[in-house]
């Protein structure tokens, strides 16, 4: 394996603020996105640990947050208008996939700078 003891316990901060944002930070009042949030970010994290580039995940996990905060203001100032045209769903599935993808690109920039162009993860843990 490509981590070391410094690493994992960074990777299991990060899991942490990780499933905390989904679960803060997707209004969904259902909770069911929210599980897949973290799931789904759980897993980045996971992966990012294996491949050596879980140090570069600090801007992504800042970006998920900062995103999140935004997403669920305008959502909570909007509630009503977002009920009365029942697009309220649609929003919060929206800001589902938007954080995931924050955290995602974040990974695939970190992984690409740190392998000098080669994807395989692989020739990066064998």
């Amino acid at each position: 394996m490509v981590y070391g003891k410094n690493s994992a316990s960074l990777a299991a901060y990060y899991a942490i603020l990780v499933a905390f944002g989904a679960m803060l930070l997707v209004p969904d009042p259902t909770g069911a996105l929210n599980v897949l949030v973290a799931i789904a970010g759980l897993g980045i994290v996971g992966v990012a640990l294996i491949d050596g580039s879980v140090r570069e995940l600090r801007p992504g996990i800042g970006a998920l947050y900062a995103f999140g905060i935004v997403a669920s203001v305008g959502v909570w100032a909007l509630q009503d208008p977002l009920w009365a045209s029942e697009v309220y769903g649609t929003v919060v599935e929206v800001i589902a996939v938007l954080s995931l993808a924050v955290l995602l690109g974040t990974y695939l920039i970190a992984r690409h700078r740190g392998t000098g162009g080669d994807r395989s993860l692989a020739d990066r843990t064998g």
